[in-house]
This record gives C-alpha cells, sequence and structure tokens, in this order.
C-alpha cells in the first residue's frame, strides 16, 4: 500500500509521461503538421485520408487484440516497444523538408509507423494507471491529467505560431517537429517509474469469451453505440473546420494554428467541467449536455460565413473554443463510464473496446470525408441569398444528424 506522499509523486510522475507523450497527437491534430506538409503539394483529400482515415483504421485493426495481449503478457512490455514505435514514426516528419521529392511516401511511413506505436500504447494505458487512483477521484484526476498534456501542448501551440508569425521559415516547422521528438523520448523516463499493479492473468480463456462477457452487459453495449455514433459526427471535425477557415474564411497559416490553440483552451475547460459533473451529477447528465452544445455549434460553423455579421476570425473563435470544451467534457465521460461497469480481471479489454468505438466512428468519417472531397468539391447550393460551398453543405448535414440524436436518443438515469 503507498502511503500519501508516495502516491502524490507516482500521479506526478504518470501526469508528466502524459504531458511529454501526447504532444505528437496534438501537433497531429491542431493543424501544425497539416500547414508543414501541404508545403509539399498534397492533396486535402490524401492528407485527412492519413491524419484521419489511416491512424484510425490501425487502431481497430490492432487495438484491440493488443489490450487482450497485454492481459496475458503483461502491460509494460507492450507499452515500451510502442514508445519506440512513436519515436521512430514522428521523427521520420522533420526529415521530410530534406527528401522533398519523396514526401508523400514518407509522410505515409511516418503516419503509419506512429499510428501503430500509438494504438498500441494506449490499448493499455488506462488500465495501466487505473488501479493507481481513487475511483472517488476518477473524474478529477483524469481532469487533471488532461488539462496537464493540454497545458503543455497549449504552451507549444502559442509558441509555434508565434515563430511562424515572425520568422516565415520552413525551419521553424523543422525545430519544432525536432523538439517534441525529443521529448517524446523523455517519456521512456518516466514511464518505467510507474508501477504494473495488474498482474498478467494467462488464465482469462480467449478473445471471444471475454467478448462474449462484456456483451451481456447490457447498458455497457449501449453506451459504445452510442460513443460511436458521437464520434463519427466529431472526429474529422477540427481538421474539416482547419480547411474550411483556409479555403472559404481566408483565415492564414498563423492563424490556422491559433485556432488549435484555441481548441486546447477550450479543452481544458472542457475537462475541469467535464470532471465536475461526472463526480457531482452523473455521465448521463454530461451526455445531454454534450448533445445539445454539438447541435448548436456545427449549425452556427455553417452559417458563419453567410449571416454572422462580426468579423469571422471572432465568430470562429468563440466557436471553436465552445466545441474543444465540449468534446474535452465528452471525453471525460467516456473515460468514466465504462471504468464503472467492467471486471478488474477485464479492465483491458472493456475499457479498449469501449474507447475503440472513438477510432472507429473517426475511420468511417475520415473516409467518407476524404471521398467527399475528393469528388464533391465542386458542389453548391444556394437558398436565397444564402450561398453555401461544399464545406458548409457538409456541416449542415452533421448539424442534421446531430438534431436527431437530440430528438430521438434518449438516457436512463441509472445506466446508459
Amino acid at each position: 500500500m503507498l502511503s500519501q506522499e508516495e502516491t502524490k509523486k507516482l500521479h506526478i510522475n504518470i501526469i508528466l509521461c502524459q504531458c511529454v507523450g501526447i504532444l505528437p497527437l496534438i501537433f497531429l491534430k491542431n493543424g501544425f503538421v497539416l500547414n508543414y506538409i501541404q508545403k509539399f503539394g498534397i492533396g486535402d483529400e490524401v492528407i485527412i485520408l492519413l491524419l484521419t482515415f489511416i491512424p484510425n483504421i490501425i487502431v481497430l485493426a490492432i487495438k484491440l487484440p493488443l489490450a487482450f495481449l497485454s492481459d496475458r503478457k503483461g502491460i509494460k512490455k507492450i507499452g515500451n516497444i510502442s514508445i519506440w514505435m512513436q519515436l521512430l514514426g514522428f521523427g521520420i516528419l522533420p526529415l521530410i523538408y530534406f527528401i522533398p521529392d519523396n514526401s508523400s511516401f514518407l509522410f505515409t511511413l511516418s503516419i503509419i509507423i506512429y499510428s501503430l506505436g500509438n494504438s498500441i500504447f494506449f490499448s493499455n494505458w488506462f488500465s495501466l494507471i487505473s488501479p493507481l487512483i481513487d475511483k472517488k477521484e476518477v473524474g478529477g484526476f483524469f481532469a487533471i491529467l488532461r488539462i496537464s498534456a493540454r497545458i503543455t501542448g497549449l504552451t507549444l501551440t502559442f509558441i509555434s505560431s508565434g515563430l511562424i508569425v515572425l520568422y516565415k521559415s520552413e525551419y521553424v516547422y523543422i525545430s519544432i517537429l525536432s523538439l517534441i521528438t525529443f521529448l517524446l523520448a523523455i517519456r521512456f523516463k518516466y514511464y518505467s517509474k510507474i508501477p504494473e499493479l495488474t498482474k498478467p492473468n494467462k488464465d482469462i480463456g480467449n478473445i471471444f469469451i471475454s467478448w462474449r462477457i462484456l456483451r451481456k452487459n447490457r447498458s455497457y453495449i449501449r453506451f459504445c453505440k452510442y460513443y460511436f455514433c458521437i464520434s463519427f459526427l466529431t472526429s474529422s471535425l477540427p481538421l474539416f473546420f482547419n480547411l474550411f477557415e483556409k479555403a472559404t474564411l481566408n483565415l492564414s497559416e498563423s492563424q490556422i494554428i491559433m485556432m488549435g490553440f484555441v481548441t486546447q483552451i477550450g479543452s481544458i475547460a472542457g475537462f475541469w467541467i467535464g470532471a465536475q459533473i461526472v463526480d457531482y451529477k452523473s455521465n448521463q447528465y454530461l451526455f445531454r449536455m454534450s448533445n445539445a452544445t454539438f447541435f448548436i455549434i456545427v449549425t452556427l460553423f455553417m452559417f458563419v460565413k453567410s449571416i454572422v455579421n462580426t468579423p469571422n476570425i471572432i465568430t470562429v473563435t468563440i466557436l471553436t473554443f465552445i466545441m474543444g470544451l465540449t468534446i474535452s467534457a465528452f471525453r471525460i465521460g467516456a473515460i468514466a463510464e465504462p471504468l464503472k461497469q467492467i471486471q478488474e480481471e477485464q479492465k483491458s479489454f472493456g475499457i479498449t473496446l469501449s474507447l475503440i468505438m472513438e477510432p472507429a466512428g473517426g475511420t468511417l468519417s475520415g473516409l467518407i470525408l476524404s471521398q467527399y472531397l475528393k469528388y464533391w468539391k465542386d458542389l453548391n447550393l444556394t437558398i436565397g441569398k444564402l450561398a453555401l460551398s461544399h464545406y458548409e453543405i457538409y456541416i449542415g448535414a452533421i448539424a442534421i444528424v446531430f438534431l436527431f440524436i437530440n430528438i430521438f436518443f434518449r438516457f436512463q438515469e441509472d445506466k446508459i
């Protein structure tokens, strides 16, 4: 049994491990890598495919089997391999500048290797740290964990955006990407200090037996279906909004990166708000609030160019902040919900099965969106004085689906 002081030091170590390791994922999603890779002439549909569809399909292919393997063989054996893969994959990105003729191949290779490593790492990360957290403090600890990681990402995003404005040089991108790779290597130091309290269990049968046990839990399965729907609708939206802002609203590269900065500020607020609702209200209350907010924000985004009189950058900043807040608050509930429903011996498998709904929804979303951008990029619609581009038409379709979820999906108070 750890003392209070030892527990505090351990929690700090977990937070530091997350902070240095999550930066590659943040910069793949905040518009920084998007701006960098567009300099090599890679098309929007290819970027969407590589930054959304490919990572998600990798998660779907390996994350669940690796979670089951972690329950049987040991979490940290698998985890150490995954960090090496993340380091190799992300380390390729700054090298692309020096070998531009092979940019498409190297970018694809980088995303595949990094995504493999990242998927393996998070197949057992939460099951590694969950025994080290008091069940009464789950919401609060995960909020602190995510807020700390977001503040780290926020700081580096702000610095990188400022450097791009000041120097307007490709070497800024290379320097930042190299720094992130170095920080990722430091994760080994913190990861090695986290004890593995959940011992390998070679008697849990096979993956199909584990699935048969879990599928009898109706509230758990219903939550997984709901999580998939929300992930399908929201996973590609931040990156899609970046493309929309750049192509339609004429935001500059630095402004696009600043939107990533704003998203992370919203995320910090969202993690705290989500934790308060989870710990003092309920997960179901949080999900209902998230559904309504998603619908309102996506609808307003659709009309930001056409009917909002305030400057686009101000309106987009406000909407981006609230979207980041809502997504992050929702994710606190999405982590907390399976933790209270899954038995200890199936922790890695059960948590991963629920969390895999996010990449599953994101895979389908990324595939549909990439094909939409490829074949429907000339689509326009005029309704009276309202002129909608193919970007706004897609956003409108998402808003309609959110409306149906708000009308027809109902939660029970005691379970999902």
